[in-house]
């Protein structure tokens, strides 16, 4: 009976890592295996109150060491009847994985969300430099070792593994990669009835992500939502997040009657699905943005920052812009209104979808671990 040992370092209920608890729970249905959670600090999203990125970061060398020694027991536990493979979601649960692959043997499956050096650069802060530094030769050395020792790679993107190929340079990764995207949350597109421009009611904008400045781009919320206000006097713009950059947008709405600041909405399809609704997304970085896939899989209209991510999920260009120009922006806009818009949308979804037309996303993942 082969053993698997999940291994998380924080864990919240949203993002990647509520796709990863879809997996393990799926992973739990099949009697033939042994299925084992080791955690690290839980992460309450809609909980969590926020002053500055610090207050969200745990102390990873005390979890580091608590989930080591849960691993250890665990093994000991299984012992040698089971064969163990360990799977790891975060660089973090990835360098404890090694360790118990290198103590106890057993396979490793290291799913990556993200690439944390471009996150780590995107997150640079001057007035730190020095620390700032060594972090990213401490993340560059954990990343080369997480990829040097897993069995296999899973990646949501192929740009990810474009990047990852040019940086460390070496041919491994072909043998090793699996790339499995995420699939479309909602397996049927809502049909949406597209009203002609001129007898359309007044648009809603929305925002709805993390607010962090660098990764997500919430520092461009004030600046894009003043540029929607110069082409639209009518406009509602709604802002749904949580983050370190909360209190900044909050100060930015207070005296804006036509900006409202929310927490982050349980229900985000819902919002998603409300007339006249476009969602703009202003992230300099991402993988595989589960709110894109949730927008495509109800036909919500949507603006998003041309970076790859994006260009890999919507096939192309459809409605991308660059956060530097208001004219870029403003043809997204005007396009993400057009009917034309709510027809590429619908093809694209249809060929996302087939690549999860036999097996579940869970099934394939799962089929990639063996």
């Amino acid at each position: 009976m082969e053993a698997k040992i999940w291994i998380f370092h924080t864990w919240s209920r949203h993002g990647a890592y509520a796709r990863a608890s879809r997996l393990m729970k799926h992973a739990k249905k099949k009697q033939s295996e042994l299925n084992i959670d080791i955690y690290g600090k839980h992460l309450n999203y809609n909980q969590t109150k926020y002053t500055s990125s610090q207050n969200i970061a745990p102390n990873k060398l005390i979890h580091l060491i608590k989930i080591i020694h849960e691993l250890i027991q665990t093994c000991i536990k299984i012992g040698s009847k089971h064969r163990k493979t360990y799977i790891a979601f975060d660089e973090i649960s990835c360098l404890v994985a090694i360790f118990g692959k290198l103590l106890f043997g057993g396979r490793l499956v290291f799913l990556s969300r993200g690439d944390i050096i471009q996150i780590h650069i995107l997150d640079i802060r001057k007035k730190n430099y020095i620390s700032w530094v060594m972090r990213y030769w401490i993340k560059l050395a954990a990343q080369y070792c997480c990829l040097n020792v897993s069995d296999i790679l899973i990646l949501q993107a192929v740009g990810h593994k474009e990047i990852l190929s040019r940086r460390f340079g070496y041919k491994k990764l072909d043998e090793k990669v699996r790339i499995i995207q995420n699939d479309i949350p909602t397996t049927k597109s809502i049909s949406r009835k597209v009203k002609d421009n001129n007898d359309v009611g007044n648009w809603n904008y929305v925002f709805m992500q993390y607010f962090s400045r660098g990764v997500k781009g919430a520092d461009l919320i004030p600046k894009l939502s003043e540029w929607i206000r110069q082409i639209d006097k009518n406009a509602s713009i709604d802002i749904y997040g949580k983050g370190p950059y909360e209190n900044a947008l909050i100060k930015y709405s207070l005296d804006l009657p036509h900006v409202n600041v929310h927490e982050w909405h349980n229900e985000p399809i819902k919002v998603m699905q409300q007339e006249n609704t476009i969602l703009i997304i202003p992230s300099r970085y991402d993988t595989c943005p589960n709110l894109v896939l949730e927008a495509m899989g109800v036909n919500c209209r949507m603006a998003a920052t041309n970076i790859w991510a994006h260009r890999e999920l919507l096939g192309g260009k459809i409605n991308l812009f660059d956060s530097s120009s208001k004219k870029s922006f403003w043809e997204c806009l005007d396009n993400a209104k057009s009917e034309k818009y709510i027809q590429d949308i619908e093809r694209r979804v249809v060929d996302l979808e087939k690549k999860f037309s036999e097996l579940s996303w869970e099934e394939t993942v799962l089929e990639a671990m063996v």
